[in-house]
């Protein structure tokens, strides 16, 4: 989204440079994200944060024409060469968008090509971590004040289907998705927010639709919208989540309405709870009854040393595929 003149008008350094650097100061970390196409100056500011920052991981994000290329390979090899980074400091995420519905057959068909694209894959089994990234939310909705939809939800039903055959699969890549939100990145627009929650399930997006904010009904607007959702089978119950929680107190009149913002927090947070738990099932994993909390002491650095998915190449692949162990992003001398 960076353009190189409109954005480095007036300033030394190119647009991202400034942005980390902004970042750096700010104490935050913040890492950048490439792929095949960007500008010589975007490429040339990756180059400098990969010198500069020694141990520190970037993400190379790939899209489905990139894939399909006759040159991917060799356009890979390249990029990373040009850049100076390590596979192995490089989070790889094969991203395929907005995806409309998928119908049932054409599932298993994306599942198939998409297994054969992994197995394809430059430096498969030394990138830091490699993700697939998709999403069938809604890029339009079109609903009347009132109204309460489900839209079929496919993403998280192909990343299952996928993992049905683990042993076809050379490396098993993590999942991401848009969250609940797919609409393109315009320019941002002063308009009068709408009442609505978005709630996702294994199976569906649900929206609920309420009227707008103006006059007469002000953000009140939202509690109607939230006796909807919580009145659908769907409904996961207040103690699912803290942003199920958010949604019943609404319902109840037992908080503030919240505002635009809030009511989209909630719905977000609810999705990740959601795709947490569906994940742990895919694996097999058990929750403990009581949730584990992250120690809030952790530093953001020391995350990234459990970025890698989980291999699955054959336990005896030969000794050049191990990259030497260095340290820990984050940690300091």
């Amino acid at each position: 989204m960076i353009e190189d003149e409109f954005h480095k008008q007036g300033r030394a350094n190119h647009p991202l440079t400034e942005l980390l650097e902004r970042a750096r100061l700010a104490q935050a970390l913040t890492l950048p994200v490439t792929g095949i196409g960007r500008s010589e100056g975007y490429q040339r500011a990756i180059r400098r944060f990969v010198d500069n920052n020694p141990g520190l991981p970037i993400c190379l994000r790939v899209t489905s024409a990139d894939l399909d290329s006759s040159t991917f390979t060799a356009d890979i090899t390249a990029l990373v060469a040009e850049l100076r980074c390590k596979p192995s400091e490089t989070l790889f995420v094969m991203d395929f968008k907005g995806q409309s519905s998928f119908l049932d057959a054409a599932i298993d068909d994306f599942v198939a090509l998409l297994r054969d694209r992994i197995s394809e894959l430059p430096f498969l089994h030394h990138w830091l971590g490699l993700a697939v990234a998709l999403s069938s939310f809604p890029a339009s909705i079109k609903l009347e004040a009132g109204d309460v939809k489900a839209y079929p939800r496919t993403d998280l039903l192909a990343y299952g289907r996928l993992l049905v055959n683990p042993n076809g699969l050379l490396r098993i890549p993590m999942f991401g998705d848009y969250a609940v939100d797919t609409s393109p990145n315009d320019k941002p627009q002063r308009r009068t927010p709408s009442a609505h929650l978005r709630y996702s399930t294994p199976a569906s997006y649900i929206i609920s639709k309420g009227h707008s904010v103006k006059k007469p009904y002000g953000y009140q607007a939202i509690y109607p919208v939230a006796d909807a959702l919580i009145a659908k089978p769907e409904f996961m119950g207040p103690s699912y989540s803290a942003g199920d929680q958010f949604i019943s107190q609404l319902a109840s009149r037992a908080r503030g309405t919240g505002n635009a913002a809030t009511w989209r927090w909630a719905s977000t947070d609810h999705h990740l709870t959601m795709n947490f738990r569906a994940l742990n099932s895919f694996f097999g994993i058990v929750e403990p009854e009581t949730a584990k909390f992250a120690d809030p002491a952790a530093a953001q650095g020391f995350l990234f040393a459990d970025l890698a998915s989980p291999p699955t190449a054959p336990a005896d692949m030969s000794n050049e595929l191990a990259e030497p162990s260095a340290k820990r992003p984050g940690e300091t001398t």
